[in-house]
């Protein structure tokens, strides 16, 4: 939520995927208890494959203002190295 509100004025977005097997069921409570200010989808398997097999959560992948994927965490992903990443793909 933080990137969100810090970096959306330079063209930056943050979309989070559930893989929830309940879906909104599950999901909407979760997000209006914790103010989500960013977009939401629902994911599944296809997804997941679209992007090269997801087989742990939390995957944070960054992807370039040309739709290129810039890099992929698997698990929790360190505050000051995404800020990072994320500064040096909006220069």
């Amino acid at each position: 939520m933080e990137f969100e509100k810090s970096y959306r004025d330079r063209g930056f977005a943050v979309l989070g995927v559930s893989m929830d097997d309940d879906g909104w069921q599950a999901v909407k409570p979760y997000l209006a208890a914790q103010r989500v200010n960013y977009r939401i989808a629902l994911g599944n398997d296809r997804v997941s494959e679209l992007y090269g097999g997801i087989d742990s959560l939390p995957t944070t992948v960054l992807i370039d203002r040309e739709g290129r994927v810039a890099s992929v965490h698997l698990g929790l992903v360190s505050r000051s190295e995404c800020s990072t990443e994320i500064q040096q793909l909006l220069r």
